[in-house]
């Protein structure tokens, strides 16, 4: 089985609610994100996909690997 390389954001406001968007194939609520292209980190991916789901453009602030 391949494993796949993805990355999420969570992107709170000052009144701690989260950015969510709504997925197109499966309608249900998501973080933004999604697959981590070959050469990419992370951070890169999170970046790209939170701006291809939204057109937010962003840096990021931390990053943290989860550890699975």
């Amino acid at each position: 089985m391949a494993i796949s390389r993805v990355a999420r954001v969570l992107l709170c406001d000052h009144k701690q609610s989260i950015l969510l968007v709504k997925q197109r194939v499966c309608h249900t609520w998501q973080l933004p994100g999604g697959r981590v292209k070959p050469g990419e980190d992370h951070a890169e991916a999170a970046v790209r996909e939170l701006f291809e789901e939204t057109g937010c453009l962003v840096e990021p602030l931390r990053w943290d690997k989860a550890k699975i």
